[in-house]
């Protein structure tokens, strides 16, 4: 007797040419950065002094514009303004980061950094309220 397969959702085929494919995988794109932009940062910032550490604070500032991006890209269609304020926050972030260790690396102003720092997470904090 033969019996119908069933597809359960360990063996189910990914369909990324659906929306709802695509925002799943874009789901799980989102958290895995948002999650390695808190190692990037916190170990380039620790090693700013060598270049694997300035290396690693621009991927953190690539990676939390890349998350903004993925946000955008998953309210578009529900909430277009919502999800581009986020992209702005993001961008703001990214921005706010590597410009506070090149001041601090380069200009030698480490409250320049410390200000940076805090203007970024308070661009990130303000425009991530309406995308909760």
């Amino acid at each position: 007797m033969n019996r119908p397969t069933t597809i359960t959702r360990l063996n189910a085929p990914r369909d990324t040419s659906t929306p709802e494919g695509t925002a799943q995988w874009e789901g799980r794109a989102f958290g895995a950065i948002v999650l390695a932009a808190f190692l990037l940062y916190g170990i380039g910032s620790a090693y700013a002094d060598r270049p694997v550490g300035l290396l690693l604070v621009a991927l953190n500032s690539a990676a939390v514009t890349a998350a903004g991006l993925i946000g955008f890209r998953l309210m578009h269609f529900g909430a277009p303004r919502v999800g581009l304020g986020y992209f702005a926050a993001r961008a703001a972030e990214g921005i706010l980061l590597g410009g506070g260790i090149i001041f601090i690396e380069f200009a030698d102003a480490p409250e320049a950094g410390d200000a940076a720092y805090l203007l970024a997470m308070l661009a990130l904090g303000i425009g991530s309220v309406p995308f909760c």
